[in-house]
């Protein structure tokens, strides 16, 4: 009853805020082709036949938000599709690169739709078209129609919650809590995370602390591209130094400081360039310009009859690469956490073992910067100033980059198996029916 009765507030404000930025929203998408692309299916209109396909079997739903929160779940993923072969798999994003990379990994093997809006109509459609047996949801998507709506029970996976969104959500606890009582499973990364999590409604009974998923996506990862061709970005005897993840302006910095270091160094050195968001690498690419340094993209180099390169700097501008890129990386600097963004995920460079560095904002992932200093197994660095004193050290001390690097991957090997245990401890109730 009182879940209802917030449900309809949710509903009313909902729908007038949209009405009140309706021009706002229009202009917006006329002017970002992005945003317009899956409109349809986020307002709960999904094609046909799809409806009729997925009226044949049972479905276990997972969700996840863009292209980071799909890669922890892949292993997870894969697990369901092993373990319940009776199940449909239908998988949503929230945005267009996520979309991307889901369909090109599993859009031969499951349905890959977009997550509908949180209007009630729109998540009414989406539960009447896929009719789900269980739902998954990745990390902390919390939004009010989704849970009050859902036929089925639900599980966070991957769950975390930092001190930040902790005091947001303790601001609207009240009017969460009816909701957050309908969650059956809350898999918590660490028992910190857990406390919070309580702390803001959750029953202590669906709370669990089983790791984080994201040490086992790294390790699933690596081992996929193992078994594939790898096509070398560096065969020369060389220093590779990777900026992983890159946001604006830290390019200028890293090009700086290689700069700098490979004018000074007896030893030559390479860079490959990754921007966070692949519609930035020709603005990367005038940046490198620029520095009149020589340049190549990874889309030519994939096109060319040779598997080398010869250039200083090569920028990737494909969607899904950068994970290739850590095998022929000699060290790793993490993008995003030399400006105030909380820099982006060190574990799919510690599962190739190499030395990472990153800056002083690694707010987004604090627990795994922690547990990788507690073991030795990361340098972070303040400023431009250190970030060139750790390289030039690297440089002449690769003994203890080969040290550091094994120490990373020694921190994400230890949390193998986590996919096989939600399956077998919490999915297959959810799906059996058997959730107290």
């Amino acid at each position: 009853m009182i879940c209802g009765i917030f449900c309809f507030f949710y509903s009313v404000v909902l729908l007038a805020i949209t009405v009140l930025f309706l021009p706002l929203i229009f202009v917006h998408l006329c002017f970002t082709p992005k945003h317009r692309e899956g409109l349809l299916q986020k307002m709960g209109f999904y094609p046909i036949f799809l409806y009729r396909k997925l009226r044949k079997k049972d479905t276990v739903w997972v969700h996840c938000v863009s292209v980071g929160e799909f890669l922890a779940a892949e292993p997870l993923i894969e697990k369901i599709k092993t373990n319940f072969p009776n199940q449909q798999l239908v998988i949503t994003t929230t945005t267009r690169t996520g979309q991307k990379l889901a369909d090109k990994n599993w859009g031969h093997r499951a349905v890959i739709l977009y997550a509908p809006f949180d209007y009630f109509y729109a998540v009414g459609l989406f539960y009447f078209f896929v009719r789900p047996k269980a739902i998954v949801i990745m990390e902390t998507e919390i939004w009010p129609a989704l849970i009050a709506l859902a036929p089925c029970p639900i599980l966070l996976a991957n769950a975390r919650l930092s001190k930040k969104s902790l005091g947001n959500y303790k601001k609207i606890a009240f009017f969460l809590k009816p909701f957050l009582k309908k969650i059956s499973y809350v898999l918590c990364q660490t028992d910190e995370d857990k406390s919070r999590f309580e702390t803001i409604g959750f029953s202590a009974k669906s709370l669990y602390v089983i790791g984080q998923l994201k040490y086992e996506a790294a390790i699933t990862n690596k081992e996929k591209v193992q078994e594939s061709t790898l096509l070398d970005v560096s065969t020369k005897e060389t220093i590779t130094l990777l900026a992983a993840s890159t946001h604006d302006p830290e390019e200028e910095l890293f090009l700086k400081v290689y700069e700098e270091i490979a004018r000074k160094s007896s030893k030559k050195w390479d860079l490959i360039l990754v921007p966070r968001h692949p519609e930035r690498s020709s603005q990367v690419v005038e940046q490198v310009k620029e520095k009149k340094m020589s340049y190549v993209t990874y889309s030519e180099l994939k096109k060319s009859l040779t598997k080398t390169w010869t250039q200083d700097v090569c920028v990737i501008d494909t969607i899904g690469d950068l994970f290739k890129m850590y095998a022929f990386s000699d060290i790793v600097i993490i993008g995003g956490s030399f400006i105030p963004r909380g820099g982006q995920n060190p574990l799919e460079a510690a599962v190739w073992e190499k030395p990472i560095i990153c800056g002083p904002y690694m707010f987004n992932f604090d627990k795994i910067v922690k547990d990788f200093l507690s073991h030795e197994a990361l340098l972070q660095v303040e400023d431009e100033k250190d970030l060139k004193e750790k390289l030039t050290l690297w440089e002449q001390n690769e003994e203890l980059r080969v040290k550091i690097g094994k120490r990373a991957g020694a921190c994400v090997r230890k949390s193998k198996g986590i996919s096989q245990t939600i399956c077998d401890r919490f999915l297959k109730n959810m799906i059996d029916g058997e959730v107290l």
